[in-house]
């Protein structure tokens, strides 16, 4: 069996690292040597690179008694290890069962302290406690400093309408790229629930529409920025995470979601065709 790229890089990456030739009496890593490495062993196999650097094997079934474990009989006592938990203890040594879910970490390892159970501190509980204080300043950056200064540039590039609407008076193809540039606007500040319009009143239409279909939340058929329809997923529209928590997080993520998703054409299109 012949390995992918990535996996075959980062696997004679740890056959190289077990390799003496990774020293080359320092302790250093030398590129030179890994590339030769790498290039010798292009067409390693699975078994070759097992016989290189053997990382043993997993057994399919351990068999355990677990009845006797230290603590075993407290855990129970509190948890009541079901017919089926029990068996996939026995086979693999841990079992994960929803039946026991908790809301989170911290709440489980409470209860643990409380019921004076032994604990196993993972890598994605300490993880998780980094995440969520990172989520936390995420959310107060984007909601006291992000969003305003998001409201504030697409106000400062709307303003700039106008004064592009008189010089280009006179050039009649522009005046449908003004339009769509009104549109393209307007959508986000009005999604961030700016007091504001479009600044061509013909737009006002389009730009109703367009909340509308946002609104709805499905994918829709519409003629955006373009001559044909297209199915449009507005889905994307739908708030999740962490911005579900307040009015000021949902309008800024759904003001992103437009700015990040939102086609405009710079040049015309193979196919309208959505696959």
């Amino acid at each position: 069996m012949k390995l992918s790229r990535t996996v075959y890089q980062i696997a004679t990456l740890l056959a190289f690292i077990g390799n003496p030739c990774f020293s080359q009496g320092s302790s250093t890593f030398n590129l030179e040597a890994y590339q030769q490495f790498l290039s010798a062993h292009r067409d390693i196999s699975s078994g070759e690179l097992a016989s290189l650097h053997d990382a043993g094997r997993f057994t399919a079934r351990l068999s355990l008694d677990f009845s006797t474990a230290t603590y075993f009989d407290s855990i129970d006592a509190y948890y009541r290890l079901t017919t089926d938990e029990r068996s996939l203890l026995r086979n693999h040594g841990f079992v994960v069962t929803e039946r026991l879910q908790r809301n989170s970490f911290g709440e489980a390892f409470l209860e643990i302290y409380k019921r004076d159970l032994p604990v196993f501190v993972s890598t994605d509980a300490i993880l998780h406690a980094l995440h969520m204080s990172w989520d936390a300043i995420l959310m107060e950056v984007e909601k006291t400093i992000l969003t305003r200064k998001l409201d504030s540039l697409l106000a400062r590039l709307h303003g700039q309408l106008p004064a592009l609407a008189a010089r280009y008076s006179s050039v009649p193809p522009l005046e449908t790229m003004l339009n769509d540039v009104d549109i393209y606007l307007t959508v986000p500040r009005m999604l961030l629930g700016t007091a504001t319009g479009p600044e061509f009143s013909e737009n006002a239409g389009t730009v109703q529409k367009l909340l509308a279909l946002i609104k709805a939340e499905r994918p829709s058929l519409y003629k955006l920025f373009s001559d044909n329809e297209r199915t449009i997923d507005f889905s994307q529209f739908t708030v999740r995470g962490h911005y579900t928590q307040s009015v000021e997080l949902s309008r800024y993520f759904q003001a992103m979601i437009w700015l990040g998703r939102t086609e405009i054409y710079l040049i015309a299109p193979e196919s309208d065709e959505v696959t």
